[in-house]
């Protein structure tokens, strides 16, 4: 058995967000439980109780580190998110991430959005009976994810369970459109391999802060690409997410998918191939 424990960097409702990510880890359940308890030790010893990302790398008026960092050192902060990026490493977890390009998602009109983020459109109706969710690119992140994560279990004939963070906006929304995704006559290939999926708080289910990890490097690097802002490491004290993403990666323990005009073209396409990805 495969979980995958997952987070949004952006719930991509605005096109100034620039990009929308959903990133994370897969790893075989015996492997999560001791990286549980590793991931545990490691913030109980720096005194920490819960990490999040984007405040570990938020930084006050005079350069220095905020909130429960505020005071640490350069070399102490070094240290400890040089000590979760080993516990990642150790457990050779699977890094999984699909980034939309917002420009290009809200330049399709409102009922092509609709397609793109699932709704089901009846043929005899002639009638969407879903809405999708056309305000926002989370879905169509999501649907890549959860996809290419269960394309991988079926590789090693393992069924996958996805784990995503707790939020309120579009949990059940989402957990509908998996079971959508299981049930539907395109996802006979994955509903063998297609498990549960559930919303838990990142405070009790510790693997989730890697998955904030993961989703805060990825945006930072398409964020960056996407706006034409070097990807060169600038000069710093504390280490950079993109340095941090280069120590995570090698050439096969990733897969990550960018999805801008040409890909959700594709997408629409297929949808429409195949019958509106609705009711026949």
């Amino acid at each position: 058995m495969l979980k995958c424990y997952m987070d949004e960097s952006g719930l991509g409702k605005q096109v100034s967000d620039v990009i929308c990510c959903i990133a994370g880890f897969q790893g075989r359940n015996p492997l999560w439980i001791s990286f549980e308890e590793e991931w545990a030790r490691t913030l109980e010893q720096y005194g920490i109780d819960e990490f999040h990302a984007k405040e570990f790398w938020a930084r006050d008026a005079s350069g220095g580190l905020v909130g429960k960092y505020r005071g640490w050192t350069f070399d102490h902060a070094n240290s400890f998110i040089s000590d979760l990026v080993r516990i990642i490493q150790r457990h050779k977890l699977y890094m999984l991430a699909a980034v939309v390009n917002l420009a290009d998602f809200f330049s399709y009109d409102i009922e092509e959005r609709r397609f793109l983020t699932g709704a089901t459109f009846d043929v005899a109706k002639w009638r969407f009976i879903t809405t999708g969710k056309p305000s926002t690119a989370y879905f169509v992140a999501l649907n890549a994810v959860v996809m290419q994560g269960v394309k991988r279990s079926a590789e090693g004939r393992q069924l996958c369970h996805f784990i995503f963070d707790e939020q309120d906006q579009y949990a059940s929304l989402a957990k509908d459109r998996i079971a959508q995704l299981r049930n539907s006559s395109r996802g006979k290939g994955i509903r063998e391999y297609l498990g549960d999926a559930g919303y838990f708080p990142s405070r009790r289910v510790r693997a989730l802060q890697s998955a904030d990890l993961a989703a805060h490097l990825c945006k930072e690097y398409y964020k960056r690409e996407m706006t034409g802002r070097p990807l060169d490491i600038e000069y710093r004290s504390v280490l950079t997410p993109l340095e941090i993403l280069t120590h995570i990666l090698n050439d096969d323990n990733y897969a990550f998918f960018k999805i801008g005009k040409k890909e959700m073209d594709a997408m629409l396409e297929d949808i429409a191939q195949g019958g509106s990805d609705g009711k026949e």
